[in-house]
């Protein structure tokens, strides 16, 4: 943890690798992610009902409150894009 604290270039590295904007950006998947990508925090809301929660649960096996609360802590580089486009 002491280096990217320490030298800015790899800090700055680092914060590009772990900002989900980021992750987004680089599959070149559509539509306007912001209600992701300026979420502050370990959860993340987004707007959809919970007949859409159910179908990313059950078809996707992707696990999301029926109110739209996900944990942003199990999008990682590995799953951003099936995550995603199961949305679309």
């Amino acid at each position: 943890m002491a280096r990217p604290c320490q030298d800015d270039v790899f800090q700055n590295s680092w914060n590009e690798e772990l900002n989900p904007a980021n992750l987004w950006k680089k599959l070149n998947i559509p539509g306007d992610w912001s209600l992701i990508t300026q979420q502050v925090g370990m959860v993340c809301s987004i707007p959809l009902n919970e007949s859409q929660c159910e179908r990313l649960i059950k078809k996707h096996h992707i696990y999301i409150f029926n109110s739209g609360w996900f944990s942003i802590c199990a999008i990682t580089p590995g799953n951003v894009g099936y995550i995603a486009k199961s949305h679309i």
